[in-house]
């Protein structure tokens, strides 16, 4: 196919198929050639940095034991850690009363009398559970 001025127009397809080609050839040989090199260079010194003097080659922070910095201690509150069961705790504690509410209906059911002993221990202790 040829343009207005004559010359060869290549396919949008072709021009793709050649650069990814070239990509590709490009990334082999770069693989192939290892990793790069360089030559360790010495740290900067800024303005501030002070040159270490040959008499003291060790810096003084070094040569003292421990951590060289100290975290400062939190105070303890000044009220006590509240006493509230833990989320399993309180799962736990549902289904112990869900378990007894499931026999007080069973007793019901089989005609059990609210005054029998099951019965009285049954609202006693969901009485307790319930806080009253």
């Amino acid at each position: 196919m040829t343009s207005r001025t004559g010359q060869c127009m290549i396919s949008r397809t072709a021009c793709l198929l050649i650069a990814a080609v070239a990509l590709i050839g490009a990334a082999t040989a770069d693989a192939q050639a290892g990793p790069r090199r360089f030559a360790p260079m010495a740290p900067p010194l800024g303005p501030a940095a002070p040159l270490s003097s040959p008499q003291d080659p060790i810096s003084p922070l070094l040569l003292q034991p421990g951590p060289s910095l100290t975290l400062p201690s939190r105070p303890a509150p000044s009220y006590p850690a509240l006493q509230a069961p833990s989320p399993i705790d309180q799962q736990q504690m549902r289904t112990y009363r869900n378990e007894l509410y499931a026999r007080q209906r069973a007793l019901e059911l089989q005609g059990v009398s609210p005054a029998d002993e099951q019965m009285r221990a049954l609202h006693s202790e969901l009485g307790r559970l319930n806080g009253g």
